[in-house]
């Protein structure tokens, strides 16, 4: 599941390189970062703009704090666009109809 979701923003596997191509210098992380309160949201643009892809479940802050959640989402969104990445959403199969949309 992973090497698909990699794939679909254009990271390919490294090990997987072809004979006579040449990697890239510069690791790509993925890493999974809960987002428990508006602190995060730091920690979350540092490491989008080093570069990482990140995985954030955001249920720990949106069970305490609808509003905040809405604004950390946005901020971290609005990061992302001027730094030129991507955001995607997945909903949880009990998320049907979010509220954060």
């Amino acid at each position: 599941m992973v090497e698909s979701c990699l794939s679909n923003v254009g990271v390919e596997k490294l090990s997987a390189a072809k004979e006579g191509t040449t990697t890239l210098s510069t690791k790509v992380y993925l890493k999974a970062l809960p987002l428990r309160d508006l602190e995060a949201v730091n920690v979350i643009k540092r490491e989008v703009e080093s570069g990482s892809i990140i995985i954030t479940r955001v249920i720990f802050l949106a069970e305490r704090d609808i509003n905040k959640i809405k604004g950390a989402v946005n901020e971290s969104k609005k990061f992302t666009q001027l730094v030129g990445g991507d955001i995607a959403k997945r909903r949880g199969k009990n998320n049907h109809n979010s509220s954060l949309d």
